[in-house]
């Protein structure tokens, strides 16, 4: 049975690949190509900027990169007889994800009980979902929903502080001159205006494609529907758009933390279809 559903999504046939190829070249030219129009966009989302909307992608662009590694630790830790340390684990990314969400209060022990209230919520229902079968496949896709998010996290604050591009903000509160998303400046420690480039918030919503896994982990899950595309892409960009119209990011900013997520997921990917290849052999 896993050996037929390996053939599915995560088969990389050379179709596959050639695809994989394409849609990294198109990405890498529009990239290129919207990078140009930094400076215009940014003036034309922030002349029509909207507090909630840039308030609602704030507190939720964080959630997948902290709820998908959770649930995936919490599978794997009851794969092993419910590892203690898993659950704890689980518990401060829940912890986390309500910090993310929770509008902040002037009482600190009014806002400390909404977060603890939202995550032992959060946490609830996080260990409901029901478990995929126990397989060495299975395992390994855990693998990636856990390890995609946490090596593309350290990958992009390593370069936010070899970067430290201004933000859009940067320009207008401090009189920060508008530097191209090329321009290196050099390790350094500066306050967050300084931290543009990649997008952080971007990179944690594109790990919500991490839910294309899903037809290989549930063996009823429907293998075709596009809503695993569609919803994470509106995500993405959704979050992409707001942080631009805070003043936070650039639209390369935007792109290159999207792209970091899809080359980091590739790669493991990849790594898998491997995998895959030598249990059948």
């Amino acid at each position: 049975m896993n050996r037929e559903r390996s053939n599915g999504f995560l088969n990389l046939s050379v179709q596959k690949k050639l695809w994989f190829a394409a849609a990294a070249a198109a990405y890498i030219v529009l990239f290129l190509w919207l990078s140009v129009y930094d400076l215009p966009f940014s003036d034309l989302l922030r002349a029509h900027a909207s507090e909630w909307f840039f308030q609602l992608g704030r507190r939720t662009g964080q959630l997948p990169a902290l709820l998908v590694p959770a649930f995936c630790i919490h599978a794997l830790g009851r794969f092993q007889e419910r590892k203690w340390y898993s659950e704890i684990i689980c518990f401060l990314l829940c912890f986390a994800a309500a910090l993310t969400i929770v509008i902040p209060h002037d009482n600190y022990l009014v806002e400390g009980c909404v977060t603890l209230s939202a995550t032992i919520a959060i946490f609830l229902i996080l260990i409901r979902i029901p478990l995929p079968e126990d397989t060495p496949s299975s395992r390994r896709l855990l693998w990636i929903g856990i390890l995609t998010p946490l090596i593309g996290i350290v990958i992009v604050e390593v370069i936010k502080y070899v970067w430290n591009r201004p933000r859009y903000l940067a320009i207008l509160q401090e009189g920060a001159k508008f530097q191209n998303w090329w321009t290196v400046n050099g390790f350094a420690i500066k306050n967050d205006l300084y931290h543009s480039f990649p997008s952080a918030h971007t990179f944690d919503a594109a790990c919500s494609f991490l839910i294309v896994l899903l037809p290989e982990l549930y063996e009823k899950y429907p293998r075709n529907s596009s809503l695993l595309f569609i919803c994470p892409l509106v995500f993405t960009v959704f979050v992409a758009a707001s942080r631009i119209m805070g003043g936070m990011h650039f639209i390369s900013d935007v792109m290159a933390g999207a792209g970091i997520f899809a080359i980091i997921f590739v790669i493991l990917l990849f790594l898998n279809s491997r995998h895959t290849q030598q249990d059948s052999e």
